[in-house]
């Protein structure tokens, strides 16, 4: 018997969106108007209840870093290649987000998870009316929405509050990375440097798991880069965030480690290529 995970698929504009072209985690996407969401608030305390059923998260480049002590890091399986991070080793389970909603104490939490529940979306109504083309959208059925005044209010008077400018402010960056991502990705393309891999773990009662559909960085095309691309490389940080994708495939046992304390099974891992 074989359990199958396959990546969530980030499509080319990097915001994961699912089937209604809506990205991971939204419900009902609208875009953020004071005649509208005037009564909105955010509670200020974290909840990630609403990632529990993701067990893979888009990823920027500039994450690499701090994800890579705690997860493997993946590209997409599909022609957009994008990167994300694995946090379950079973199809619709993260196991990173606890009973109470936190995120496990001492773990990054990825920029994508935390830019929710807002999103830059094109307002193409407004554009063609002469006002911003990119506007910050929410989905306002995020459970971390309320009335209560207890809350952090997104309008004030009518205007949009600091937090809310904050949270703004923070899609704004994300959207900027997506497109560095972008570039690291096609470099890595171009030079054939992703290759498929698989990975089977044997569980006790002798179920295999599958992970597959994913891409991963070979090492020895890496090495064997012509020396004209050393320069390019060097300069745009790329070596660097190859180096900590290769490290952070470390962790698949720590995840295999982690799954296996949720379901109470001893594991052997054998991952091999695809």
């Amino acid at each position: 018997m074989s359990d199958a995970a396959a990546p969530d698929r980030p499509p080319a504009d990097g915001q994961g969106l699912r089937g209604g072209g809506k990205p991971m985690f939204f419900r009902r996407l609208e875009v953020l108007e004071a005649s509208a969401h005037g009564d909105l608030r955010l509670k200020q305390t974290a909840d990630y209840g609403f990632a529990r059923d993701s067990h893979m998260i888009p990823l920027n480049a500039v994450e690499f870093m701090a994800a890579a002590r705690h997860y493997p890091i993946l590209f997409n399986g599909d022609q957009t290649s994008m990167p994300v991070v694995l946090v379950g080793v079973r199809q619709a389970q993260n196991l990173f987000v606890e009973a109470d909603g936190s995120w496990t104490v001492g773990c990054y939490v990825p920029a994508f998870v935390r830019r929710y529940p807002f999103v830059l979306l094109r307002d193409r109504a407004s554009e063609q009316a002469g006002g911003p083309a990119i506007r910050l959208g929410l989905d306002v059925d995020a459970p971390m929405l309320t009335s209560a005044e207890a809350a952090a209010p997104l309008f004030v008077d009518g205007k949009p509050s600091d937090v809310m400018k904050r949270r703004g402010r923070f899609a704004g960056a994300f959207a900027r990375e997506q497109a560095r991502t972008r570039r690291f990705v096609e470099a890595c393309l171009e030079r054939d440097l992703l290759i498929e891999r698989a990975v089977d773990v044997e569980l006790a009662d002798q179920r295999h798991m599958a992970i597959r559909g994913f891409k991963v960085i070979d090492e020895e095309r890496l090495r064997a880069l012509p020396v004209e691309d050393m320069e390019p490389w060097w300069r745009n940080g790329w070596f660097a965030l190859a180096v900590a994708h290769l490290v952070s495939l470390g962790n698949f046992g720590r995840l295999f480690m982690k799954d296996e304390k949720h379901a109470d099974a001893p594991m052997d891992f054998s991952p091999r290529e695809r």
